[in-house]
């Protein structure tokens, strides 16, 4: 019964989804589901039925369609209710911390709030708890901190970590010496910020030595160039004017030689005394421009100061202690900030960050994920410290860390419905094995061998069922010798039989769809389920994210399956689509299908394979002079139906410039030409590698043919990409009606069809699933329930509204159907 009142009301809410709601709705909706359990939980002596209620309470308010001011009501609830007794105080944080979330006015008194639930918690524990409550107070304190700081009250915020280092000593945390380091940046800060406002004020007096103090101050001890910026129209220095405006901007904006002469001041400004200030920041910003300046196209003496430039900042640092592979990118802005979520207990795993991680640190691989970039089939959401899978086909994802040795891996796997598998890829050298999760109509668990059907005879599974709303803790610990792997599992602290051999011989089934090479993989066949605790450690080498720039990204930044054969990939169309953001309209996400050097298919006697500086490829082919034909002509590869940008980069040094054609760059199938563009010198500047293209659709499979016509001028081509726009299933795609487990059925070359099925049929099992909710709803709640329903129906396409009113009208839901075509 409980279980089908949840459903009934996450269903309501699915589909109750304005933007505002009137108070009392709220808490018309909260009266009717939830009062009547809080009630009899209280009535009970047992606590349990309380947390058990605020668990579920927390559920609804973390669904992303429900209404902001019911989400708000229901976590206030929880929090009550969890706090009654101290079983039930960690779900009462997770209510504080949800509220923080949903109202930023409520952050203050929410983490105070928190602070005082955590010291309860500690004064109570005893025993091996006492550790463990003890370092989440700790988190509190930090969180509070943070917070205090970012609000300018910075005696407060160094007080609430002196309470944390307090705390430290008495349960001996590992973490005393971070918290001593946070109270020192944050008593220098606080020096810092008095030292500004004398100089300010000194700059309202008139002082004009002050305002290029101010400057030096933000640039060089707070390493802040965005703050400093604000100030440079006070001063006359016209390099610090200019240097200032160039760091605050973000690196991937700069030109080379603008990163080069960043390096150069950096390092000028760090070559004071060893005692002085931020020297060791100074030298790392040297450092980081330099390495983005000689990965762009320099040439003669600016390539050559760049690498000198490098050399001479490394070995400062490595004089200072500081190791200069260690440096992470550049960010934006540094300095003191709030964390968004109280950090975990313990060893607190993290993210890997923008650089390698390296052994025995734990990384919180669900930290950096991001549902639609890393998704390879289906949809996916999280759901607050946990990912989840919606819909109950073949749905894939990887964890966006590229893992290089030996690892463990730990997670909790809950199936929510269903009767079929949750699957592990586990990266193995550049291979992949494949760990089945209740398989098999939920009858086995193990490594998958080569051949799908044996894993029933193969000695490599146990056998037995996976029980439905069951936390199962699974762990995973990849050995590698030379060739050779050794893969085990445990589920509940149980040994499954091992999976050893050649890593040639690992591989998942072609029908998982997975975006990046060497990072762990969840898939799911027919079911929901929950993916949560998944943390990794390194035993040997290290695990980099396929995204150095944070998890997301910049809002509207296009996003480019990374491919470690080909790092220049994203630089590359990041570049392209600033020049010519035409190619991009409606482009979210592009995968390369083809990368081919084009010194393989040069036309004899038409040009010939040169060395060229900046290149991509080995082989560049260079039009012969005076020839006015094609000079690249060659098939290479069959591409299935879809939406592709095709991508050519090209070089001259021809004079001239305008609207005059260079070259025609194009695709066809041998016979046809389906897709090109004329190239003129305005696009391709002469003595650079310019990156021009198109879009293409194709409807079939087409084998492709690429020409480059060069007119009469000598053009170089580098390499000719194909990227897929938005992939769906791509060859080798979902197995026949036997289902994953069962062996790959014949591949759909690439079809889409298949995807957009299994997509619609999801759509309509949606729509019956809202129509159910309104027909079982009380009248209270239908004319709610009602509300939203007909807003969001009003906002389809038209097809699509049609396609609501079949279902509707095939499962009998006469009422709805009325009332969504009269108002219509």
């Amino acid at each position: 019964m409980l279980r089908n009142m949840t459903f009934w009301c996450c269903a309501a809410l699915c589909v109750c989804v304005a933007e505002t709601r009137a108070a009392n709705e709220a808490q018309e909706l909260y009266d009717s589901l939830f009062a009547p359990k809080v009630k009899d939980a209280i009535r009970t002596p047992d606590k349990a039925d309380d947390v058990a209620v605020a668990q579920e309470m927390l559920t609804v308010a973390k669904e992303k369609s429900t209404p902001g001011d019911l989400a708000l009501l229901l976590a206030d609830e929880a929090y009550k209710l969890a706090s009654r007794d101290t079983s039930g105080f960690d779900a009462a944080a997770e209510a504080l911390l949800l509220t923080a979330k949903l109202d930023k006015s409520k952050a203050e008194d929410t983490y105070e709030k928190l602070g005082v639930l955590r010291n309860r918690q500690f004064l109570s524990a005893r025993g091996d708890d006492r550790a463990d409550a003890g370092e989440k107070l700790i988190n509190a304190y930090f969180m509070i901190a943070f917070m205090k700081f970012a609000g300018d009250d910075k005696d407060s915020a160094i007080a609430y970590m002196r309470r944390a280092s307090a705390v430290a000593t008495r349960i001996n945390s590992d973490r005393q010496d971070k918290i001593q380091e946070t109270i020192d940046r944050m008593v220098n800060e606080q020096r810092l910020a008095g030292r500004i406002d004398i100089l300010k004020t000194k700059i309202k007096n008139g002082d004009k030595a002050a305002a290029q103090d101010l400057l030096e101050l933000y640039v060089i001890e707070l390493d802040d160039p965005e703050e400093a910026r604000k100030y440079t129209f006070l001063v006359e220095d016209e390099a610090w004017k200019t240097n200032v405006a160039l760091a605050a901007k973000s690196p991937e904006t700069l030109e080379a030689g603008e990163a080069l002469t960043l390096g150069n001041w950096y390092r000028t400004l760090a070559g004071g005394p060893s005692g002085a200030p931020n020297r060791a920041a100074m030298y790392t910003r040297a450092h980081q421009y330099y390495v983005f300046a000689t990965s762009r196209e320099l040439e003669g003496a600016d390539k050559l100061k760049a690498t000198l430039g490098l050399s001479a900042v490394d070995a400062s640092l490595k004089n200072d202690g500081v190791d200069p592979t260690k440096i992470k990118p550049i960010k934006v802005r540094s300095g003191l900030k709030a964390p968004v979520a109280e950090a975990s207990p313990g060893a607190e795993p993290g993210a890997a960050g923008n650089g390698p991680v390296g052994v025995g640190a734990p990384i919180d691989l669900l930290q950096g994920v991001d549902v639609m970039r890393d998704a390879g089939n289906g949809r996916w959401r999280l759901d607050g410290r946990a990912l989840v899978n919606e819909g109950s086909q073949l749905v894939s994802i990887a964890l966006p860390v590229a893992i290089d040795g030996e690892y463990k891996l730990r997670m909790k796997a809950t199936r929510l419905h269903g009767n079929e598998s949750a699957n592990v890829f586990l990266p193995v050298g550049d291979a992949s094995c494949q760990f089945i999760l209740g398989g098999f109509e939920n009858t086995l668990s193990g490594f998958q061998p080569n051949d799908a059907n044996t894993l029933k005879v193969s000695g490599m599974a146990k056998q037995g069922a996976i029980e439905n709303d069951r936390a199962y803790d699974v762990e995973f610990v990849v050995r590698i010798s030379g060739d050779a792997a050794h893969v085990s599992a445990t589920i509940d602290g149980e040994a499954l039989p091992t999976w050893k051999g050649p890593i040639g011989d690992a591989r998942r089934g072609a029908y998982w769809r997975l975006p990046y090479n060497k990072a762990v993989g969840l898939g799911v066949y027919q079911g929901a389920w929950r993916f949560s605790d998944l943390t990794l450690t390194m035993i040997s080498g290290s695990a980099t994210p396929v995204r150095g720039g944070g998890p997301g990204g910049p809002a509207g930044s296009l996003v480019v399956v990374p491919n470690p054969k080909l790092p220049e990939l994203q630089p590359m169309l990041t570049d392209m689509k600033q020049r010519r953001p035409q190619l991009f309209d409606g482009v979210r996400r592009l995968q390369a299908h083809a990368a081919i050097d084009a010194g393989d298919l040069g036309v004899s006697g038409m040009g010939e394979r040169v060395d060229v500086d900046g290149s991509y490829a080995p082989n560049v082919w260079k039009g012969a002079p005076s020839v006015k034909d094609f000079v690249i002509n060659g098939r290479f590869s069959s591409i299935p139906p879809g939406d592709y940008l095709a991508v050519y980069r090209v070089r001259h040094a021809a004079s001239g410039g305008g609207a005059n054609t260079l070259c025609t760059i194009e695709l066809t199938d041998g016979a046809t030409k389906f897709a090109d563009e004329t190239v003129t010198f305005d696009d391709a500047p002469s003595g650079a590698w310019s990156t021009v293209g198109f879009r293409f659709k194709l409807d079939k499979p087409t084998q492709s043919t690429a020409r480059v016509w060069q007119n009469a001028r000598p053009v170089w081509v580098d390499r000719i990409y194909i990227f897929r726009v938005n992939p769906g299933f791509g060859p080798g795609g979902p197995g026949g009606p036997g289902g994953p487990n069962r062996g790959a059925g014949p591949a759909n070359g690439g079809q889409p069809d298949v995807g957009e099925a299994i997509r619609n049929a999801f759509e309509r099992k949606f729509v019956e699933g809202i129509g159910n909710a309104y027909r079982n709803a009380g009248p209270q709640q239908k004319p709610f329930i009602l509300n939203g329903i007909r807003q969001k129906f009003n906002e389809l396409p038209e097809d699509k509204r049609k396609t609501v009113l079949e279902v509707l009208k095939e499962n009998g839901n006469d009422e709805l159907l009325r009332e969504l075509q009269g108002g219509n």
